[in-house]
């Protein structure tokens, strides 16, 4: 699930041993992780706002919660929402970086929120 920014840095999934997280590639070809996953914490889904200064993620948790999660480009956590037992995915920004959409079936069937 990679996504690049207007200047070539691009945020994508890293697994390792029982864990994905979330890195930055830069456009020299360095490699910045930031937001390491766990045996109880993964990452999925990470997108650039359009401005390039946040990230939206889906974060999974140990006993199939999720969230989505709002982060800095050096990955500080700004703000989390949405935490349910149910599958939350493909987060989107809206044109003027206000608002995060993503796809969820918390109701039963996929719905966006």
């Amino acid at each position: 699930s990679p996504d690049v920014r207007a200047d070539g840095h691009v945020v994508a999934l890293q697994n390792t041993e029982g864990a994905t997280g979330l890195v930055l590639r830069a456009p020299d070809g360095a490699l910045t992780t930031i937001a390491a996953g766990t045996p109880d914490v993964q990452w999925s889904a990470p997108r650039w706002s359009r401005s390039g200064t946040r990230i939206a993620a889906v974060r999974w948790r140990r006993g199939g919660e999720s969230e989505v999660v709002i982060l800095d480009a050096a990955g500080r956590e700004e703000a989390a929402y949405a935490r349910t037992r149910a599958v939350q995915q493909h987060p989107s920004w809206d044109v003027n970086d206000r608002a995060v959409y993503f796809a969820s079936d918390r109701d039963g069937p996929m719905a966006v929120y």
